[in-house]
């Protein structure tokens, strides 16, 4: 990857909760501190790299 199509993602992880931003898409969501959410993290991290963002639920910074 070109270093200009990095994205870089801000993670918070907590034990109940990861809460993951993209500030140059101004996206932002949490997910549960599960199995299942690291999965629905990795999924939506996959979707914004690939169309730039996503309407998955995000809250726009």
């Amino acid at each position: 990857m070109a270093q200009n199509d990095a994205v870089v993602v801000g993670i918070d992880v907590s034990k109940a909760k990861v809460d993951a931003c993209i500030r140059a898409l101004k996206l932002c969501l949490a997910f549960p501190s599960t199995p299942e959410g690291r999965g629905k993290l990795v999924g939506w991290l996959a979707q914004a790299q690939g169309d730039q963002g996503g309407d998955g639920g995000e809250r726009r910074l």
